[in-house]
């Protein structure tokens, strides 16, 4: 299973034509439409908006999705031309200046970019230093809501540039024209990623790593919660490192003294695998 979220329908129209998705009626706050394999869900504009609608999305599922991703359209600078893919890997919040750094571990096809997201759009005489942004409105308000909910390898972020930060031509059949032309491309790399994810899922433990949970699970009598945290943990190291510390956290597992509490022990464990 996938999350989309975009900002504006015509944003979403592509996506939902081309995945043949359905509304569902029984929300009635936001536009959220279903497939088989992929959810997707209008939050309007704004950072606020967006992290409102992808909690929305995400609360209620019973399974985490492979992929959680924000696509739309965003102002580029001049050296991007218009209708351009990027991935977002630095996120600025022209309010907070808060930063963020996406994982990109996963390899996609697109121009790696610095976003800011901004609470207005930004025009050709918005000051000369912030011109070397892409610019969009609802990135960071995602990405804090996304990363409340799944680990961060799943948290994709897919700009189209629509424009170089002017409203000349910007109407609905233009945004949609930006994203159908990539569409193919864009579901195609989070199909890619969904892959990856899959195929290091918890049926796809190693048997060093099935090793470290169950000796935790029998000594320590690990709650679900703690369970499923700690197996998104070792896949995600897997991920991005392509092994793990499992000698190291089964030593901790099968010889930390019996009266030593559950909570300590298991924490123990997540710093030897995330370190």
């Amino acid at each position: 299973m996938q999350l989309l979220v975009t900002a504006l329908r015509p944003e979403a129209e592509p996506l939902i034509a081309h995945l043949g998705l359905k509304r569902d009626l029984s929300v009635k706050s936001h536009e959220l439409f279903v497939g088989s394999d992929h959810l997707l869900i209008v939050s309007g504009v704004g950072s606020v908006r967006s992290a409102i609608a992808t909690t929305l999305a995400l609360t209620p599922l019973e399974r985490t999705p492979l992929v959680v991703a924000n696509i739309g359209i965003a102002g580029g600078p001049k050296n991007i031309p218009i209708g351009s893919p990027v991935r977002a890997v630095k996120l600025t919040d022209s309010i907070t200046s808060e930063h963020f750094y996406p994982d990109v571990t996963i390899k996609l096809p697109f121009t790696p970019v610095e976003l800011l997201t901004s609470p207005k759009p930004y025009e050709q005489n918005s000051p000369d230093y912030k011109m070397k942004f892409v610019v969009d409105m609802e990135a960071t308000g995602f990405f804090r809501a996304a990363q409340s909910f799944v680990p961060l390898e799943r948290i994709q972020i897919v700009k189209v540039v629509s424009d170089h930060f002017t409203k000349n031509g910007m109407n609905k059949t233009h945004i949609a024209t930006c994203i159908e032309g990539n569409v193919e491309e864009i579901l195609d790399s989070l199909a890619t990623c969904a892959q990856v994810i899959q195929d290091a899922s918890p049926n796809a433990l190693l048997e060093e790593e099935l090793r470290v949970i169950n000796a935790l699970e029998s000594r320590f009598s690990l709650t679900h919660s703690q369970k499923r945290i700690l197996q998104e943990k070792i896949i995600s190291v897997r991920i991005r490192n392509g092994e793990t510390k499992t000698t190291q956290a089964l030593d901790i597992a099968e010889n930390s003294p019996s009266e030593l509490s559950a909570k300590r022990v298991f924490q123990q464990v997540l710093d030897v695998i995330t370190s």
